[in-house]
């Protein structure tokens, strides 16, 4: 999980697993099984959609793949929508060249402050360009919902850093809070983000809950075949 993906947060690498695909199947692969699909639509959707189209056609335009994925399904907003989905892929991209697989704790480095103020305005451009009571205002808000979730995770990773540093009632007090919020966020929005994978109690999630044991950091890994 190099950026989040098994966390829920939107670790896209979707011209990679494009090239990924074209390659195994120029080597002529006949079978292929995945297994990295968590189920986290609303930060991952594209990636997912991509990945299904072409494992089902690897001849397929991957181009006219995601042109048809954003204009059906956000219309007036596709633009705003694929800008946002594709600055967070550069930003992730560049972030797992010079990190590797480090672990949760590193993930700040990526989903800054910045990165997340600037991906919120692009969202809020998008949500503008479609009728507030239209079928794609609800898909944007859709999309909404998974940053909402992934700035509410980044504000447990920070805290939950510091508190493995020095241990805080109040700061375990505060995390406590944001994953009541966090799971009543995704029981609100369905399919947004698969909420037993992110539960705080399961080990992807090691490490984010002031009741569960510190996790072990990783270090950076060079030269890694899987270049995703």
């Amino acid at each position: 999980s190099p950026a989040g993906w098994q966390q829920g947060l939107p670790d896209l690498s979707i011209q990679q697993t494009i090239r990924d695909l074209k390659d195994v199947a120029a080597a002529h692969c006949e079978g292929i099984y995945i297994d990295s699909t968590w189920e986290h639509w609303a930060t991952q959707g594209p990636q997912y959609y991509v990945l299904a189209q072409l494992v089902w056609n690897p001849n397929a335009d991957a181009e006219a793949i995601l042109t048809d994925y954003y204009t059906r399904a956000f219309g007036p907003a596709a633009d705003g929508v694929r800008e946002y989905f594709e600055v967070i892929e550069k930003a992730r991209m560049d972030f797992t060249a010079a990190n590797g697989e480090a672990g949760v704790f590193s993930f700040p480095k990526l989903y800054t402050d910045d990165l997340l103020k600037a991906s919120q305005g692009r969202l809020d451009r998008a949500a503008a360009a479609v009728p507030t009571d239209s079928l794609f205002a609800k898909r944007v808000a859709f999309v909404q919902a998974g940053l909402t979730y992934s700035k509410m995770q980044m504000e447990n990773i920070r805290l939950m850093e510091g508190y493995w540093k020095k241990p805080d009632p109040a700061v375990a007090g505060r995390v406590k809070q944001n994953w009541a919020a966090i799971e009543q966020h995704v029981a609100a929005h369905p399919y947004a983000i698969n909420w037993g994978p992110v539960r705080p109690t399961t080990p992807r999630m090691a490490g984010l809950h002031p009741d569960s044991t510190p996790p072990k950091t990783k270090k950076p890994r060079a030269n890694d075949l899987d270049l995703n």
